[in-house]
């Protein structure tokens, strides 16, 4: 594994995540998927589920783990940014169910992605497809992040807008028209008036 610095403007952070597959009440569903925990990884990233207990120990859940890499840009720095900011800053985790026209997997999901950025998970949540779960950034991931941000977010400066000077056609109150037509073609000139002063 190779060293990662939240000064590199690219990062690949290996994480740990721990799934628990519950037995479902719906009669539709067999199983329920939720995150357990995201830990910083070993760096193997294979992103494949694996049983942490090979022998069966509960009749009602059964507990995963996997193990891949969040991936950080500084290009998505606002976003991360907006993440901690917010009043639940999170960690997205994305578990994508087999397809029916595709080969069944060993549990029936994969793991699509881990990510810090709220940008790109409403991409999924448009999509709607994928189970998405959000589990409390906190620890070494959200310290990494943050001296992430520090490194890379520059927030762009507000300039007021100054209104332009006015034109010499702005200046003529008059509904004279176009001042470069002759007044009696005018058709589009305003009408002039005809107050009598006593």
């Amino acid at each position: 594994m190779s060293e990662i610095k939240p000064e590199f403007k690219h990062v690949l952070m290996p994480v740990r995540v721990i799934l628990k597959r519950s037995v479902s009440n719906n009669k539709w569903i067999d199983h329920t998927w939720s995150v357990v925990d995201v830990l910083p990884g070993s760096g193997n990233n294979d992103s494949t589920i694996k049983p942490i207990f090979e022998d069966k120990k509960n009749d009602k859940y059964d507990l995963f783990k996997v193990e891949t890499e969040i991936d950080l840009h500084r290009a998505e720095a606002e976003a991360y940014v907006e993440n901690l900011g917010s009043t639940d800053p999170a960690i997205y985790v994305v578990l994508s169910p087999d397809a029916p026209d595709s080969d069944p997997t060993d549990y029936g999901v994969t793991l699509d992605s881990v990510c810090l950025s709220p940008y790109r998970i409403q991409d999924y949540e448009d999509i709607g497809e994928d189970i998405i779960e959000k589990f409390k950034l906190e620890g070494a991931i959200a310290n990494f992040l943050e001296d992430f941000v520090k490194n890379h977010f520059k927030p762009e400066k507000f300039i007021k807008r100054k209104r332009d000077r006015k034109d010499k056609t702005d200046l003529v109150v008059e509904g004279k028209g176009d001042p470069r037509i002759r007044q009696k073609s005018d058709v589009y000139r305003a009408p002039k008036r005809n107050i009598k002063k006593n």
